[in-house]
């Protein structure tokens, strides 16, 4: 027996917590009937219907490399009305998930998958895959900003909650330049916290211009441009 979220998930239609949300809005059916309880088990006997549509287990998995371009938001549907990541996608890939998530004025790496048992593996903050990101930045360097903070972490107090984080990153130089305080840097994380890499350089002073992500894992952006879109091998 298999939970109902979980086949959903399995079928790529939706992420397992995306899931019990159409549980919990009743559009999901178990051989005809309603079903708004979470922790439901089904056989394999059982019929599941998504807004009257029967699902079925994916044989393939996919995943894709998207470009996502500054001034979208990951999300399906955005309660401010801003331009969404799926604005940019065919509508033949309008029910792909997305993978961790970029920020609105963030841009580059985002993986789109058609499976949701993938996309909660590629997620997971212990899976070892390390997202790369390139940072533009503004003001002047201090001693220190440099290292491997992996293991000890940097203590930085979240602008809008007020609480005390602590990030683990390796920031390295790309492109210092002390005449101008632009500066390229690079960082590597083995998590995505939210506002992760922007709440760091404001903790010693800097401001974020541009950031990108040019990897996560042993996917690469390599020379895409902003909206391109390229299947890869999992």
């Amino acid at each position: 027996m298999e939970r109902l979220s979980k086949f959903i998930a399995s079928c790529g239609v939706a992420s397992r917590r995306e899931a019990e949300k159409l549980i919990d809005r009743g559009l999901v059916k178990v051989n005809g009937v309603t079903i708004r309880e979470q922790g439901v088990k089904i056989t394999e006997h059982d019929i599941v219907e998504l807004n009257g549509s029967r699902l079925s287990k994916q044989c393939d998995v996919n995943v894709w490399v998207f470009y996502k371009p500054r001034g979208c938001v990951c999300t399906r549907s955005d309660e401010m009305n801003r331009p969404t990541i799926y604005d940019h996608l065919p509508d033949d890939m309008q029910k792909l998930l997305y993978v961790g998530r970029l920020d609105l004025n963030s841009e580059g790496l985002l993986l789109l998958t058609n499976n949701g048992a993938l996309k909660r593996e590629y997620e997971q903050p212990d899976n070892g895959m390390k997202r790369v990101y390139t940072c533009r930045v503004f003001g002047r360097l201090p001693e220190g900003f440099f290292g491997n903070y992996s293991k000890n972490g940097i203590k930085v107090i979240e602008p809008k909650s007020g609480d005390e984080i602590t990030y683990h990153a390796v920031i390295e130089p790309v492109r210092v330049s002390i005449e101008s305080n632009i500066h390229i840097v690079k960082f590597t994380l083995e998590e995505g916290k939210n506002r992760e890499i922007r709440n760091i350089c404001s903790h010693f002073g800097l401001k974020v211009a541009r950031l990108k992500r040019v990897s996560y894992g042993k996917y690469n952006l390599g020379n895409m441009q902003p909206g391109e879109i390229m299947k890869v091998f999992i």
